[in-house]
């Protein structure tokens, strides 16, 4: 999620991995045409793509990926988007069930308790390293109950106002937040959330006081802000752009130092006001802990190959993200930096995300 991870990506290429495809029934009807849209473009990149081993190795013929929040959003989108991608290029059922609660620890917990064969997958977001971040009470420990296989992709998020609010850049926020301390407020997926977390950095890089109004999942954050609930809040590029486009929301900046290919228009952070702030929301894929190392690197291998594909790549991009695909072991030295980089802003923010 933080500027970490980007450079990093900068410095050492990564291969690739996967995003949506296919919306789930219960998904708000807002996404619902975006969603088959999406279907449509991902199943035409997977025609072309070379056949792949990850059926092999594994016992029995389905898999179950876990997605810990609501449909809709954009955990959901990735999740749903790898799933039908590994059934397409293996033939292997992967079943997605949505099992949201507790801030991602009821669906998490669902993973950790699962057989260790490597079966049971978990779609995360840097929400996770988050909650080793905060030493909270959890009933399991990540480092010794999920294994991760992963990172699938990194990207901007972009900061949005409701229509009502006349701030036109970051520098803008800044300004009416300095000018009336405390008055502004802002939306997010959840406690510790990446967009909880992506805000606070905003606000320490700023010097600014808006106060934090959390939602259950990034749907009804962003659906806040159109419907003025709450002024501004950070959200996925590919989840922002139709409310934006549809005049719902006014996108202002996005949250990196550069601008991104699905969104181009959209002034980046450092163009936009505040040249001391940038973040990504990043999503990883997990499997239960203990697994033997065998079925570790064929899932890591297999799902790399899967994820290499120039279509797959290219299917990323109109997301709004950008492939990573890194080992199980380059995966967790990234997330220990960036639990080190979290603490220490949870200690200056004094953020209390129990």
């Amino acid at each position: 999620m933080f500027e970490s991870i980007r450079q990093q990506r900068r410095a050492a290429p990564a291969t690739d991995i996967a995003t949506n495809i296919t919306a789930h029934a219960g998904a708000p009807c807002a996404y619902g045409k975006r969603l088959a849209l999406v279907a449509a473009i991902g199943l035409a990149c997977m025609a072309t793509a070379p056949g792949i081993s990850l059926a092999q190795g594994l016992s029995g013929n389905s898999m179950r990926l876990i997605i810990p929040y609501t449909p809709g959003g954009s955990t959901d989108i990735v999740g749903r988007g790898i799933a039908q991608r590994i059934t397409q290029l293996t033939g292997k059922n992967v079943i997605v069930e949505n099992k949201p609660g507790a801030g991602g620890v009821i669906g998490t917990e669902t993973v950790v308790r699962a057989a260790k064969d490597g079966n049971t997958l978990l779609l995360h977001t840097g929400t996770i390293v988050v909650e080793k971040a905060a030493d909270k009470k959890l009933p399991y420990e990540m480092s010794r109950d999920l294994t991760p296989i992963t990172m699938l992709a990194i990207g901007p998020l972009a900061l949005v106002v409701s229509p009502d609010l006349p701030a036109k850049s970051m520098g803008e926020i800044v300004a009416m937040a300095k000018a009336s301390p405390g008055k502004l407020n802002y939306s997010s997926a959840g406690i510790g959330t990446s967009t909880h977390l992506a805000m606070e950095l905003f606000k320490q890089a700023a010097g600014v006081d808006i106060v934090h109004v959390p939602y259950k999942g990034g749907a009804p954050s962003l659906t806040a802000v159109a419907s003025q609930e709450v002024q501004m809040t950070f959200s996925p590029l590919v989840n922002a752009k139709p409310f934006h486009n549809a005049g719902r929301i006014r996108a202002i900046a996005n949250s990196t130092n550069s601008r991104s290919e699905l969104w181009p228009e959209l002034p980046s952070s450092s163009e936009s006001g505040v040249k001391d702030f940038s973040t990504a929301v990043w999503y990883g894929l997990f499997t239960t802990g203990g697994i033997p190392q065998a079925v570790l690197d064929q899932l890591s291998a297999d799902l790399r190959k899967i994820l290499q594909t120039e279509e797959t790549k290219q299917w990323f991009r109109t997301q709004g993200l950008e492939a990573v695909g890194d080992t199980p072991d380059e995966f967790r030295k990234k997330m220990d930096e960036e639990i080190a980089a979290l603490r220490t802003l949870i200690q200056r923010a004094n953020l209390k995300l129990d």
